[in-house]
């Protein structure tokens, strides 16, 4: 931080800024921690959004909100001075995923006029289309530009948003020659009025609202009552798939004793020299510089269905596994009669299926599932 650096960010920030375009990043999370790509956490940016974004939304799983695309948003958004504009180019899974029900709210309050330029090519929701071809920037994600117009704090009229989207098989060459041609005031927009649950387009006319819900996450919680089931969870995510699954039970005895030995020898040593034979992530890490200790248990071998046809041994350990969720609340190896329906998520784009074990069930075994159990068991073990 020179003298002249800091002299110049004393400028920017004293500065009242109208207009700010730009086309942030996009990742969500990374998919694998070998990658060591994990986004970086911006203390005062992240908490703005779990007040703003994550509170008001409803969906199960809201990690994806702190895409690094949203914390652009969310910073632009408390950056913009009383009027003033943003428009970016992004991630289009704000425009309908179930997760920015939330960010969709938000927006609504803080601006005025929203215009949402949707240009598709989404690889993974539609196998049909091609990255190369179909997609702006030849990515797997769907892409979109939009404009956020803010209008001075006196304006009490309701936000107007405007949808348009380009034809879902159109080449990128021709998305591109339109955008090169088309000014604004020439797209035929669709004013869009959201409905009750945030939704933007795929809007239904039911009664479904009306229902008892199958889970809730307020019930999870307990601050409410109105579910059919009160305790779910999602599937296991182990982060060391190769380590702590196994088709054979001695192959994974052998593996999680050799696990265990590193992970020893490296908290007794930070320096030890095989450290690096084991996966490590940023939880196993946290649990070494809290000095964690472990030891073998074959107790904790458990039969894990970990894909529809295909069951393995899972060594089932709060530490070991990234994510256990509330599996060690509705699994008991005491009450091999408990029995789970494993469904797919909201956030997969798999089509909806659903199947019922006796097993730990996997992340993946339906499409980013959720796992509701017929018994949950107390602290002493007991059959609820």
């Amino acid at each position: 931080m020179t003298v002249e650096n800091t002299a110049r960010i004393k400028r920017q920030n004293e500065r009242k800024i109208s207009v700010i375009i730009g086309n942030p990043p996009y990742n969500a999370k990374q998919e694998n921690f070998n990658q060591n790509n994990a986004n970086q956490y911006y203390q005062e940016i992240d908490k703005r959004i779990k007040d703003t974004y994550i509170k008001y939304g409803k969906a199960q799983n809201q990690i994806v909100i702190y895409d690094m695309y949203t914390r652009f948003i969310r910073w632009a958004t408390n950056r913009l001075s009383q009027n003033g504009i943003i428009c970016f180019i992004t991630n289009n899974s704000f425009i309908d995923a179930k997760a920015f029900d939330g960010f969709r709210k938000c927006i609504s309050q803080e601006f005025s006029d929203i215009y949402v330029i949707d240009l598709g090519g989404n690889v993974r929701a539609n196998p049909k289309l091609s990255g190369t071809v179909h997609n702006v920037f030849a990515i797997q994600t769907g892409v979109a530009i939009f404009i956020l117009v803010k209008k001075n704090q006196d304006n009490q009229e309701r936000c107007k948003v405007f949808y348009t989207r380009r034809p879902e098989l159109e080449t990128s060459e021709k998305k591109l020659e339109f955008l090169a041609k088309t000014k604004l005031n020439q797209l035929d927009f669709l004013h869009i009025i959201p409905d009750q649950n945030n939704n933007w387009i795929n809007q239904t006319d039911n009664d479904f609202d009306s229902l008892l819900p199958l889970i809730d996450k307020e019930v999870k919680n307990g601050k409410a009552e109105t579910a059919v089931f009160k305790l779910f969870s999602r599937g296991v995510v182990t982060q060391r798939d190769e380590w702590v699954y196994d088709l054979s039970l001695e192959n994974l005895t052998e593996k999680i004793k050799y696990l265990i030995s590193i992970y020893q020898n490296t908290l007794k040593d930070p320096d030890f020299q095989d450290k690096f034979t084991i996966k490590w992530d940023a939880d196993l890490s946290q649990y070494l510089k809290r000095k964690i200790s472990k030891s073998f248990s074959g107790q904790q071998i458990v039969k894990s269905l970990y894909r529809p046809y295909l069951k393995q041994y899972l060594y089932l350990d709060k530490h070991f596994n990234g994510r256990t969720y509330q599996w060690l609340t509705i699994y008991n190896d005491n009450d091999l009669e408990n029995q789970y329906i494993t469904f797919k998520s909201f956030g997969s784009n798999r089509p909806f299926n659903c199947l019922a074990t006796n097993c730990v069930a996997e992340l993946h075994v339906t499409g980013a599932n959720q796992c509701l159990p017929l018994y949950t068991y107390n602290k002493k073990g007991d059959r609820i």
